[in-house]
């Protein structure tokens, strides 16, 4: 479709790349270039547009020509000025970014008193933006000249998208939305947006400490971020040139900014909501400028780099993550070691400290057997005593005090049990006396018995005494 303003040289078609960018001025004054960007990465001319008000169609063909250009077509500026329509039909094209994002700088002075709620909050009336052309520093240098006409500042949509929107300390790298507005947000636009002469006005509210305290140390400049759509036709306004008209512009955010790089000041008295006051100067506004970097969070801090660098911190950050997951479990497991391991040593650490009562004990028990066993068994019996055990033992007396008695499949507690009910039913009865009562064998045997006994009571208590430092597998 043809251009109002500018002759169009197409070298490419459009549909062939997946972004398009203007660079004006590229091959001279009124000569700009539509640059197409592949999927590949590679930049191709897409297509070259001359200014009608400096280029005739001789002059245009000419110069593609002498610059060895072969277009696929040229048209000749249109008769309509219906520029809008163009602008979106070439939006969806794909051959320029219509609808884009702003930010427009506008310094302030505060010269008087402004409103203080009850809370500590800060209150005012500021202006927002003006009438005028805006100019905008483009990512390759050149600049662009935006007209922003009364029609675009003061439409009603336009300026009820302005109502109730984020106030914030400088701005966040992208548009505010629910996932964000939280950690960037200071405080708020109000209800009342109205137009005041060429001024678009604002209520105000700060709410944080550090912004208000910003403000009252000399932080004065009003920002809007916002998205239009661009109309690419260039024209004058109040005898100042301009490339591209806004229009739709739907406000997101007003931020608190440092001074502007140029312009001049527009003061205003902030002592209440109530009234204002200003000097009428004019405003000439930049944009960002600088393509401003992404911010990221760490540790609870922003900080600003390349994307490359925040997908880098990013991809550590998993890998951190993850490190920690392994050493919790791996920590998760030592503890638990350590845990089974104390209470390990502790348990040896008691066994340990009651070895000498259990061989006090295990050797006077072994005595009450064997004397028992002196009463109660031949002397045939007695033999093999230093090498049976407590339980044979004790099996032995029952079956030779009681034997009719079954005790086959008995457990030792029961055996026990018989064996302390024998021992009481001996009673206090001389060891003499219970041989001649126990016994048919000759008292020479059964004294050396006893001797014997005696002896193997010494060896098992000898024994006991350094068993426990015995390793049971190795027996050493």
């Amino acid at each position: 479709m043809p251009y109002p303003n500018e002759f169009a040289a197409r070298i490419n078609e459009p549909g062939k790349y997946k972004d398009i960018k203007r660079e004006n001025n590229k091959f001279g004054q009124g000569i700009d270039v539509i640059w197409g960007i592949t999927e590949e990465g590679k930049t191709e001319v897409q297509a070259i547009r001359f200014n009608k008000k400096k280029f005739s169609s001789e002059e245009v063909n000419s110069w593609l020509k002498k610059n060895k250009y072969s277009p696929i077509k040229v048209e000749a500026p249109s008769q309509s000025n219906d520029a809008m329509q163009e602008a979106i039909l070439y939006d969806k094209l794909g051959a320029i970014q219509v609808d884009i994002d702003q930010v427009d700088f506008v310094p302030i002075n505060i010269k008087g008193e402004f409103e203080t709620t009850p809370e500590g909050f800060m209150k005012f009336v500021a202006p927002v933006a003006k009438v005028g052309i805006y100019q905008y520093t483009l990512p390759d240098g050149t600049i662009r000249r935006d007209l922003v006409d009364e029609e675009t500042l003061f439409d009603t949509k336009s300026m009820k998208s302005l109502e109730l929107k984020p106030f914030t300390n400088e701005h966040p790298n992208n548009l505010l939305d629910t996932e964000n507005v939280k950690r960037h947000s200071v405080g708020s636009t109000g209800e009342k947006v109205y137009k005041d002469e060429n001024r678009l006005m604002s209520s105000l509210v700060i709410m944080d400490a550090k912004a208000i305290q910003d403000v009252k140390n000399g932080k004065r400049q009003l920002s809007p971020g916002y998205k239009t759509t661009l109309i690419l036709e260039s024209g004058t306004f109040n005898g100042q040139s301009y490339d591209a008209i806004q229009r739709n512009r739907v406000y997101n955010h007003l931020a608190l900014c440092t001074k502007a790089r140029g312009g001049n000041t527009l003061s205003l008295t902030m002592d209440s909501v109530k009234g204002d006051s200003f000097t009428n100067n004019n405003i000439s506004n930049s944009n960002k400028g600088v393509t401003m970097l992404p911010k990221f969070m760490l540790n609870g801090i922003d900080y600003e780099a390349s994307q490359e660098v925040i997908n880098h911190v990013d991809t550590l950050a998993k890998k951190l993550s993850q490190i920690e997951q392994q050493y919790t479990v791996q920590k998760d497991s030592f503890d638990k070691a350590t845990k089974s391991l104390q209470e390990v040593q502790s348990a040896f650490d008691t066994y340990k400290a009651n070895v000498p009562n259990l061989i006090k004990q295990s050797v006077i028990e072994r005595t009450r057997l064997e004397k028992l066993a002196s009463l109660v068994l031949d002397a045939t019996e007695l033999t093999d005593m230093p090498k049976v055990d407590n339980v044979v033992l004790k099996s032995r007396m029952i079956k030779a005090k009681y034997p009719s008695l079954d005790i086959t499949g008995k457990d030792e507690a029961y055996v026990s049990a018989l064996v302390d009910s024998l021992e009481s039913q001996l009673g206090d009865t001389s060891i003499k006396d219970q041989i001649d009562l126990l016994t048919k064998t000759s008292r020479k045997q059964v004294n050396q018995n006893i001797v014997d006994s005696a002896k193997s009571r010494e060896q098992y208590a000898q024994s006991l005494s350094s068993a426990w430092q015995v390793n049971p597998r190795t027996g050493k």
